[in-house]
């Protein structure tokens, strides 16, 4: 009986330290929610927000060029945006045109573009957002983006986006 008794402490000791070195193991290997926070995020998602602005048709020299079927409160409001700074969950890797489509989706906003396969330039076109055309109010007069305030060289299906950026869609009427 002590012989069993003696066995069955050894197998419990046993045990004890197996259990301690798996506990050790799970958490040193974890990575900690502590420390440095500027590290890229472990679940790859970004955060960005997102304006469409088309204040510039609302002014009063640019508002008598416009197209007489936009001139109704329920396409173009006084706000002057489709959406004001909304932010976005996206995966990493997901580019402006990306961060575009989701918006006005997800808040029943239309949304033409042109895919670069489409498109000469071999980039994303922005015919239209919410209604408002290219050339609605000038010949000129169409849709812009900037990132963080500064207008990209590359159309918004290249332009890879990073966390907490800032995207503007603006209409502008030359």
């Amino acid at each position: 009986m002590k012989a069993n008794k003696n066995k069955f402490l050894n197998l419990f000791v046993i045990l004890l330290f197996l259990a301690i070195f798996i506990f050790i193991i799970v958490f040193a290997i974890r990575p900690s929610n502590s420390g440095d926070f500027s590290s890229t995020n472990v679940d790859n998602t970004i955060y960005v927000t997102l304006t469409i602005d088309y204040s510039a048709v609302l002014e009063e020299d640019n508002y008598s060029k416009l197209s007489d079927n936009l001139k109704d409160d329920e396409i173009l409001s006084d706000s002057g945006t489709f959406l004001n700074d909304i932010e976005i969950e996206l995966s990493d890797e997901s580019t402006v045109l990306d961060a575009l489509i989701l918006a006005c989706n997800e808040n029943n906003l239309s949304l033409d573009y042109e895919p670069a396969s489409k498109v000469l330039q071999n980039t994303a076109y922005i015919n239209g957002i919410g209604g408002l055309y290219e050339g609605d109010c000038t010949k000129s007069s169409g849709w812009v983006y900037c990132v963080n305030g500064i207008e990209p060289d590359v159309g918004t299906d290249d332009y890879l986006l990073s966390d907490n950026d800032e995207i503007l869609f603006e209409f502008i009427v030359y």
